[in-house]
């Protein structure tokens, strides 16, 4: 999906992306088949040009347990790309949880308004608990975990950090992702520790553009997307380069600037 301000849509030119431009704040683009797609966006005077690359599904690899970790982004509008993610890859993957999203077919651990640190503890937030905090013991515990779901997981996505920052400022942020850090660190380290080979993706939070209904004034949404972009940068720095551990980094978002010419 590609959003833009409320008010201040651009013009798309693309040849071979089908293009649905019926919600007033995003176009989505869909691929038709496996290859690279050159797309332009202009606004005014200015534009930017990208390519978005399609990759085709792996044919007759083992079936890998994935598991989805995050927070409303997971649990509701990224319900949708945990859907695609399943249909799209069919039998090769098996999606596990112990939630699944009304009207959607897979499960996932997606809860609305979790931090990192929430899933370390027994905290409850909008009515849901961390599926890895054993309640007899009182400690974060993946066998716990593995008895919920009778299995153990082969890949795992992490989609965290947004609400660590929400509410940060310029002079707090950068104690807020630290904060973050450390709690991540913690789940990491049991994932690791319990399922030996796993593969862990850390999706970058996406610094959404929203409607400016969505917030208090235009300074606080700006400030807010600031403070996105600094957890994933934080994330970036600490998860970046190793790929040798089984660690990825993943991008979930590009963000146009016309006007500064940047991707």
């Amino acid at each position: 999906q590609i959003h833009y301000a409320t008010g201040r849509r651009p013009a798309i030119v693309t040849s071979d992306l089908a293009v649905d431009s019926s919600r007033e704040d995003r176009w989505t683009v869909t691929p038709s088949a496996p290859g690279d797609y050159a797309l332009e966006i202009t606004e005014g005077a200015y534009s930017v040009e990208t390519t978005i690359r399609a990759a085709a599904a792996l044919v007759g690899a083992p079936v890998k347990r994935v598991l989805f970790i995050g927070d409303s982004n997971t649990n509701r509008g990224g319900a949708g790309f945990v859907e695609h993610f399943g249909k799209a890859l069919g039998a090769q993957v098996t999606l596990i949880g112990t939630r699944q999203t009304s009207g959607y077919s897979f499960k996932h651990e997606g809860h609305d308004s979790f931090k990192w640190e929430t899933f370390n503890s027994d905290t409850e937030v909008q009515g849901t608990v961390s599926p890895f905090w054993n309640p007899d013991t009182d400690a974060l515990d993946m066998a716990y975990f593995t008895e919920l779901v009778n299995t153990t997981p082969n890949v795992v996505f992490i989609a965290l950090g947004q609400n660590d920052v929400y509410g940060s400022t310029d002079g707090t942020i950068a104690a807020a992702c630290a904060a973050a850090l450390v709690q991540a660190n913690v789940i990491h380290d049991a994932l690791v520790a319990a399922f030996p080979g796993v593969v862990i993706v850390y999706c970058l939070p996406p610094p959404g553009n929203g409607n400016p209904w969505r917030w208090d004034s235009e300074s606080v949404r700006y400030q807010f997307r600031r403070n996105e972009l600094a957890m994933g940068r934080a994330l970036l720095e600490e998860f970046g380069d190793r790929e040798a551990e089984r660690i990825h980094v993943l991008g979930t978002s590009f963000q146009f600037d016309c006007v500064r010419g940047y991707v």
